[in-house]
């Protein structure tokens, strides 16, 4: 389960800044999860409320920003939304697009007290 790992990365890393930067908690932590990635949102919602239990983030609002996957045909060089990895090319349906957007997940920012 991705999440999970996303989620203690995520949250080890969240730690660190309270450390260094001494607040009580957090209201708020925004995360991009690329359309494209392996991470599913509802799974990290739960995975962030599972491993916030009894900590510092508990009550924290998790927010998730979805950007949409976009992929570049090697064979005529198009680009385009996809829905899929395996999506075909819209162009000239060349079996196999290169991912260049929409597959990456990511700390944004957060809203400390």
């Amino acid at each position: 389960m991705h999440e999970i790992g996303f989620c203690e990365t995520l949250l080890e890393r969240i730690e660190q800044q309270r450390r260094t930067r001494s607040f009580r908690g957090i209201r708020r932590i925004r995360v991009e999860i690329g359309a494209l990635s392996d991470i599913e949102p509802e799974a990290l919602h739960v995975a962030f409320e599972l491993l916030g239990r009894g900590t510092f983030i508990e009550g924290a609002r998790l927010e998730i920003e979805r950007p949409a996957g976009v992929g570049r045909c090697p064979s005529c060089g198009g680009e385009s939304a996809i829905q899929s990895r395996r999506s075909p090319c819209p162009r000239c349906a060349a079996p196999r697009l290169d991912i260049i957007a929409g597959n990456t997940s990511r700390f944004i920012d957060m809203e400390v007290f």
